[in-house]
């Protein structure tokens, strides 16, 4: 090998040491937000890209795969990922359905009515109580699983990196999992929306957007005889940042599920060849 691939090598090696270190960090963190989590999902992608140059022509990585006799636990691993990915991705599709079918029949005339607000409430909210919950519920088992599958059966660089993108899997997950607790009454629900927006505005997050939407519209459900449009207004500006916010989220998993693919793809020349 080249003198100057070797040293290209070596410099990735240290980036791909950093860059997990960096998302080590962050996932210490005790709040989490839309945008950090998009900061993570981005170091995510840009420590895969490392790691797949890594995979190509780090005859060490390869060889370490063979002698540990792992591949195939590996490549079962990768799958696990992939598949994660993949429902996440769904899910994510599913809120952006759910949120924009909200803004449509919001904008109707009908949505301004009492008796079509509410309609329209308890529809989303059962959108997500039923489906998405139980469909976030599986996938972070899932992703769980294929964590506690990384840690016990493989000790390398791999691991280290697969674990790291269940870590950052297992935060988004958590991210947009509905708020289990939504016996709240009204003045409960506009107290906690009150502090969110109070904390947020001293540097702090109090709660997510997905949170913020649900007690606004909870809000909204229990006065719907005194509503106004003006505030429908305001909710339809929370929901099209939301939808943004989701959509945002998409695109950065799109790149990491190529990330995670082309890596699949090279393990499993490697076990053709092998």
């Amino acid at each position: 090998m080249a003198a100057s691939s070797l040293i290209k090598i070596s410099k990735t090696e240290s980036i791909v040491e950093e860059q997990l270190s960096r998302l080590t960090t962050s996932s210490e963190a005790t709040t989490t937000t839309s945008s950090s989590l998009c900061n993570r999902l981005s170091d995510l992608k840009d420590l895969h890209e490392s790691f797949n140059f890594l995979l190509q022509f780090q005859l060490q990585t390869i060889q370490a795969l063979k002698t540990k006799k792992t591949l195939e636990q590996v490549l079962d691993g990768s799958l696990g990922l992939l598949d994660s990915c993949s429902t996440t991705r769904d899910i994510l599709s599913m809120i952006k359905q759910t949120l924009q079918d909200l803004q449509s029949s919001l904008r109707r005339k009908r949505g301004f009515d009492s008796s079509g607000l509410e309609n329209e409430v308890n529809l989303y909210m059962l959108s997500k109580k039923k489906l998405l919950a139980k469909m976030i519920t599986k996938c972070l088992k899932n992703v769980m699983m294929t964590k506690a599958y990384y840690k016990n059966n493989c000790h390398d660089l791999f691991s280290l990196v697969e674990e790291a993108t269940c870590e950052v899997f297992r935060s988004l997950l958590a991210f947009i999992s509905p708020p289990k607790t939504r016996s709240l009454s009204s003045r409960s629900l506009a107290l906690k929306l009150f502090r969110s927006r109070k904390v947020a505005c001293e540097g702090y997050i109090y709660a997510t957007q997905l949170e913020k939407i649900d007690a606004t519209l909870m809000i909204l459900k229990a006065n719907n005889k005194d509503i106004k449009i003006v505030q429908v207004k305001q909710v339809l500006k929370e929901l099209e940042s939301l939808e943004s916010t989701i959509q945002e989220l998409d695109n950065n998993l799109e790149c990491i599920f190529r990330c995670l693919l082309k890596t699949r793809v090279s393990l499993l020349n490697l076990y053709t060849h092998e």
